[in-house]
């Protein structure tokens, strides 16, 4: 420490004072003052960023997590208390909040960063939907209902998770709408029920080349796409729906079309000058399953002779024949159209159709011309559920329908002709079958046959059904066709017992039992010049007031079958799948022609008769003249016939399924079909220009006229 010597204490005031402030100072400089501060070391910078906590499973819609970010230095050292900022790529897809907590909004790929001294780190999300379901079943819905599957119960007999993901658009495919790709998941999810999948697209996304009304709902396989089962379109909520029974990939897609097919009534066919008709284009895929319709381009070689406009209406012009195309998706198909004379509606000289095909004839020729440009549906009514319905008989402006309901129980109809209206409906018993009806001066007749070979003939009043009379007879299943009328007396076929009964009209008193052979076919005496005429082993005349025989020339071919006859002595049937006629001025029968012909012919100057699955008709003499193919469902029953002066009427059906069967007509001149209706049966052509067609319990009533 510093001191002060004697000579510096006795030196002057002024001296001193200097002395002591130099000598202050030396003390400080020997450590009596505090020491200065040191400044803190520099931060250490962050070399790196991890993220960790991301789940290591499946993410689904609506699960959270939270995320940790940590830094490090260049030597691997945690570095504490650093504030990061945290971000999401797409926060539509997932959120991230400010201290990590993510949450899964809807499906699809997102990345999450998190950021310090301006080093990151990131972790990939990708966001499934779906869950667990159980055996109750459930929904599987995104936030847009963009995806919408519904599981029904027992889908999976125990809890199975269920995984969905938007799939990459880059599937090379450019019929598949973009942003509707769904892959449904695992591969071995066990579907035990057939599950609703629903997916909406953006029409603008939808490619341009592609026609809105071609989307559908489509499986990813193997072996490329194919539709799903029953897909169908909803172009207003811009959504396609589909069932799927198994896991894969699923899209809304265009289906190329493979093939074009042009059908309607005059498709190769014909169409009146002057008149219209419209044909359709049959859309297919590879497949060659029916896919929906989509905008067809309509084109004609000859649109002087028939013109077709953007939805296929033809109209026809000048008399030819033109070539009708139609385009789609690169394809194309090809018809002809011939343009014919035109026709007038008449029915001035046409009989009404008051029994089995039409009169007591038989014939099923109605004389009439008919323009099918004038037909047009008026009603189709169910009169009776569950009903199998005859062919329609027509009288006092009424429709008689004699009915067998699925309980057994018969019934007899009377329909208002011009709205189908039921009038009055009599229960005719628990019978095996009923006829169809005849009508006759306010009376319709009809006979039930039940088990055990009771049979009866009834007769009831036109007006309101109430039964006249009811006569029993002894015959076994006696009621396929309608009876016949003679003079005063009314006869019925005996069916498989054989033989004929004739019954007095007034009163409903037996007159007479004809026997004969026991007969499988069904079939009913026809009436010629006031007489029955049977076939049973050749041709028999019968006496109507007492069945004894007037005349007979006899023909071992003949079994007894429906005579039909002509305008003239010229009758036709069909015995042993061969069509015969016979010629009663100079009893004789020849075998028109042989092999496969079924059901009652039809006659005029010509015999029109079912073979297979076509029509044929020929002369008397075996001239052909046309042979009409028809569609499959017409090589069984029911089918029916019907022929005017210009046109054939053909109608067939698969058997209780009228929504298979049509109806077409035939312009007998040009051979052409030019005329077509979608429902197929039993018809009946009314004097009052109405064609009825009867199948199932449906029955429909079109205008002629």
């Amino acid at each position: 420490m510093a001191t002060m010597t004697m000579a510096a204490l006795h030196a002057p005031r002024s001296s001193r004072s200097l002395l002591a402030a130099a000598f202050a100072l030396a003390v400080q400089a020997c450590g009596g003052a505090e020491k200065p501060v040191t400044p803190p070391p520099p931060e250490v910078p962050v070399a790196s960023v991890v993220v960790s906590g991301a789940p290591t499973g499946n993410f689904f819609a609506g699960d959270s997590v939270a995320l940790t970010a940590s830094a490090f230095s260049s030597s691997g050292n945690a570095l504490a208390n650093r504030t990061f900022e945290w971000m999401s790529s797409a926060p539509a897809i997932a959120s991230v909040s400010s201290t990590g907590p993510v949450r899964a909004l809807r499906e699809g790929s997102v990345v999450i960063t998190a950021t310090v001294s301006g080093k990151s780190a990131t972790a990939l999300f990708d966001i499934a939907l779906g869950g667990e379901i159980g055996a109750a079943g459930g929904v599987i819905r995104n936030l847009d209902s963009s995806f919408v599957m519904s599981l029904p119960q027992n889908t999976f007999v125990s809890p199975r998770q269920v995984v969905v993901r938007l799939v990459s658009d880059s599937l090379g495919d450019a019929r598949t709408v973009a942003g509707t790709i769904f892959s449904v998941g695992p591969d071995s999810l066990p579907f035990g029920a057939l599950a609703l999948l629903k997916l909406k697209y953006d029409q603008a996304r939808v490619p341009g080349t592609l026609a809105q009304e071609s989307l559908q709902l489509h499986f990813r396989s193997a072996t490329g796409w194919a539709p799903t089962f029953n897909s169908t379109l909803d172009r207003a909520a811009r959504q396609v729906t589909g069932t799927v029974l198994q896991p894969g990939i699923y899209a809304v897609r265009s289906t190329p079309v493979i093939r074009v097919a042009i059908s309607g009534a005059s498709a190769n066919g014909g169409v009146y000058s002057g008149q219209t008709s419209t044909l359709t284009a049959d859309l297919f895929d590879g497949a060659s399953f029916r896919l929906p319709a989509r905008r067809v381009q309509w084109s004609s070689s000859s649109p002087g002779i028939v013109s077709v406009d953007s939805l296929g209406r033809l109209l026809a012009g000048a008399l030819g024949t033109a070539t009708i195309t139609a385009s789609t998706d690169g394809v194309s198909a090809t018809t002809s159209v011939t343009s014919i004379v035109s026709q007038i509606s008449d029915f001035s000289a046409a009989a009404e159709w008051t029994t089995f095909q039409g009169t007591f004839l038989h014939s099923g020729y109605v004389a009439a011309s008919v323009s099918p440009e004038r037909l047009r549906e008026l009603w189709v009514k169910t009169p009776l559920v569950g009903a199998g319905l005859r062919q329609a008989t027509i009288g006092g402006n009424r429709v008689f329908l004699s009915v067998q309901t699925v309980d057994g129980g018969q019934r007899l109809l009377a329909l208002n002709t011009s709205d189908g209206a039921v009038l009055w409906s009599r229960d005719l018993g628990q019978n095996y079958s009923a006829s169809q009806a005849t009508w006759q001066n306010g009376r319709i007749y009809v006979t039930t046959s039940s088990a055990g070979g009771a049979s009866a003939l009834l007769a009831l009043t036109e007006s309101d059904g109430s039964v006249i009379y009811r006569s029993t007879f002894t015959a076994s299943d006696a009621t396929w066709k309608a009876p016949a009328i003679a003079g005063t007396t009314i006869a019925v076929a005996a069916g498989p017992d054989g033989g004929m009964y004739g019954f007095d009209i007034p009163t409903g008193t037996q007159r007479f039992f004809r026997p004969g052979s026991a007969a499988d076919t069904p079939w009913a005496p026809t009436v010629y010049e006031g007489k029955f005429y049977t076939s049973d082993g050749g041709v028999q005349a019968i006496d109507p007031t007492n069945g004894t025989l007037i005349s007979e020339f006899v023909d071992s071919r003949l079994s007894p079958a429906t005579l039909v006859g002509a305008n003239g002595p010229l009758m036709a049937g069909v015995a042993n799948g061969r069509v015969f006629n016979v010629n009663l001025f100079n009893s004789s029968v020849t075998l028109a022609q042989d092999g496969g012909y079924t059901g009652v012919p039809i006659v005029t100057s010509w015999i029109f008769s079912f073979i297979a699955d076509r029509v044929e008709a020929f002369s008397f003499f075996g001239t052909p003249r046309l042979t009409y193919t028809t569609a499959s469902t017409c090589a069984a029953e029911p089918r029916s016939m019907i022929v005017t002066y210009n046109l054939l009427f053909v109608s067939c059906a698969s058997v209780g399924d009228p929504t298979t069967g049509v109806t077409v007509a035939v312009d007998l001149g040009s051979k052409l079909t030019v005329w077509s209706y979608p429902l197929g049966g039993q018809l009946s052509l009314s004097g009052q220009g109405v064609l009825y067609i009867t199948n199932g319990a449906t029955v429909a009533a079109l205008a002629a006229k």
